[in-house]
């Protein structure tokens, strides 16, 4: 399972996504960072980008579950900028492939 967290800046969501990691078997991946390069690109996770955006819940999953397997992990915690926006139906279908917002 994977988890992606959303919310208004400065509430702690890269705080409490590398709390997780350091705290459980998740992998912490931050989607943004501000002035620093993001996890994509510093992960090697670069191709991810476009398919967050626009590809399928199914593959975005299946990258997902490669890259945890890759790392020892068993799913990921993306957290976003605050100013990225995701539908209720984009959420719903992202549920049915293991990722939850």
């Amino acid at each position: 399972m994977h988890y992606f967290l959303l919310g208004p800046s400065g509430i702690g969501k890269t705080t409490f996504g590398d709390w997780i990691e350091l705290n459980s078997d998740y992998e912490h991946i931050a989607v943004d960072r501000g002035d620093n390069a993001d996890d994509l690109e510093t992960k090697g996770l670069a191709d991810l980008r476009k398919e967050l955006m626009e590809g399928s819940p199914e593959s975005i999953a299946s990258e997902l579950n490669k890259r945890a397997v890759a790392v020892g992990k068993e799913g990921c915690v993306l957290t976003f900028m605050s100013v990225e926006f995701v539908d209720a139906q984009r959420i719903a279908e992202f549920a049915e492939h293991g990722n939850r917002s």
